[in-house]
C-alpha cells in the first residue's frame, strides 16, 4: 500500500501528506493511547475485597483497552478495588506517575501518593504488583506492558487494586500474596509461593505516614517491540521524503 496526496490540478500523487503526518507524529506524540482513554471515576468508596468490587463498562471485545480511574484515598489505610475486562491484558501498563496522584499538595505527602498497584485474576488470585515505578526516582507505581506475568493473560474479568505502600493483599490466613523481592520497592513482583489459598481475603499492614486524598491510574495500550519498530521507520521514512521534497531543485521552465 502506498500512502500519497493527489494534486487536483496535475492529477498526480506526490508524497508530501505522508511525510507531514509522519513528521507530526513523531513531534508532537499523536498515538498516544491516553489521549482517546475512557474515564471513569469512583463513585463513594470502592471495596476493598471481592464479590463488591466495582464493575466498569468496557469497550467492546477485541478493542484496544485504555482507560483512567479517578478516585481518592479517604485513609493511610484505604484501599479500592475495581473489576476491568481487559481484551488483550498482556499488552497493557498500569501507572499511577501522572500529576495527579504525584501533586505533593496536601493532603498529600511531600512526594504525592506512595501508592501501589495490584493486578489479580476473576477469581482473585494474584497476578502482578509494583510499589514504586521501575527506574523512576518516584514514589508512585508502574506495572508495565509486556511483562513477564501478564504475557501469557488472556482476556477477560480481572481486578485492579490501589493502596498506599505498606498495605498489602493477604488471604484468610493473612499470608501476604505476592512475593517480596528482598524488600526491592522498584521490583516488579509476581505471585507469592506457598501461600494456601492463593486468593484475596483482606489487606494486611499499615501505611507509615499519615497521607491521602485523589489518585489517578491510567491503563494503556503498549505496542510490542515489533510494532515500535515499524511506527518508527514510517516515521522516519515520512521525514526523509519530506527533506528530499524540500531540497529537490526547481525544475527549468526553459
Amino acid at each position: 500500500m502506498q500512502l500519497f496526496s493527489f494534486n487536483s490540478r496535475s492529477r498526480s500523487l506526490r508524497p508530501s501528506t505522508l511525510a507531514r503526518v509522519a513528521a507530526v507524529a513523531v513531534l508532537f506524540g499523536i498515538g498516544n493511547p491516553l489521549l482517546n482513554a475512557q474515564v471513569f471515576t469512583e463513585i463513594g468508596d470502592a471495596p476493598q475485597t471481592g464479590g463488591q468490587a466495582t464493575g466498569l463498562n468496557q469497550p467492546a471485545p477485541g478493542s484496544n483497552t485504555t482507560m483512567t480511574i479517578n478516585g481518592t484515598l479517604l485513609s493511610p489505610n484505604d484501599v479500592d478495588l475495581f473489576q476491568i475486562n481487559l481484551t488483550n491484558p498482556g499488552n497493557l501498563q498500569y501507572s499511577t506517575v501522572n500529576p495527579i496522584t504525584g501533586s505533593a499538595v496536601p493532603p498529600h505527602g511531600p512526594g504525592g501518593l506512595d501508592t501501589q498497584l495490584f493486578l489479580f485474576d476473576s477469581l482473585f488470585r494474584p497476578v502482578v504488583m509494583n510499589d514504586d515505578a521501575p527506574g523512576l526516582n518516584v514514589l508512585q507505581s508502574l506495572i508495565p506492558g509486556h511483562n513477564a506475568f501478564t504475557a501469557a493473560l488472556a482476556a477477560g474479568v480481572y481486578y485492579i487494586a490501589i493502596s498506599l505502600s505498606g498495605v498489602d493483599p493477604a488471604n484468610v490466613a493473612n499470608q501476604l500474596l505476592f512475593a517480596m523481592n528482598g524488600g526491592n520497592t522498584q521490583a516488579v513482583r509476581g505471585p507469592a509461593s506457598g501461600t494456601s489459598p492463593n486468593t484475596l481475603s483482606q489487606w494486611s499492614g499499615s501505611a507509615n505516614f499519615t497521607e491521602l486524598g485523589a489518585y489517578q491510574i491510567n491503563i494503556s495500550n503498549v505496542p510490542d517491540s515489533g510494532s515500535t519498530l515499524l511506527l518508527i521507520g514510517v516515521a522516519f521514512m515520512g521525514l526523509a521524503l519530506l527533506h528530499r521534497r524540500v531540497t529537490a531543485p526547481a525544475p527549468s521552465r526553459g
